[in-house]
C-alpha cells in the first residue's frame, strides 16, 4: 500500500478500528472478521452507521467457511468482501 502512495493505520482489535473511524476519515477500510474485544461484523456495522460527509468503502475479509456474508450476517451497504482460503 506505502509503495502506492497509501499510508496504513494498523489496529490491534474491533473496537480500535471503530474508534479509528472516529477520528479521521478514511478511504477504505479492510476489516478483519475474526477480530478480538469487538468483532469484524460488529465492528463494520457501527463503521457504516458513523455518521460521515463520505461513506467508507469497507472491504470485509475471512476465512470462514460457510462465509458469514452470503449467510446475511454483514451489515446492509457492506457489499464488499473477501474469503482467504
Amino acid at each position: 500500500l506505502e509503495r502506492l502512495g497509501y499510508r496504513p493505520d494498523v489496529v490491534a482489535n474491533g473496537l480500535e478500528a471503530v474508534h479509528a473511524v472516529r477520528r479521521q476519515p478514511y478511504d477504505i477500510v479492510f476489516m478483519d472478521v475474526q477480530m478480538p474485544e469487538l468483532d469484524g461484523l460488529e465492528a463494520t456495522r457501527q463503521i457504516v452507521a458513523l455518521p460521515v460527509e463520505t461513506p467508507i468503502a469497507v472491504v470485509v475479509i475471512t476465512t470462514f467457511d460457510p462465509c458469514p456474508v452470503i449467510n446475511g450476517q454483514l451489515a446492509p451497504g457492506v457489499p464488499s468482501f473477501c474469503t482467504l482460503k
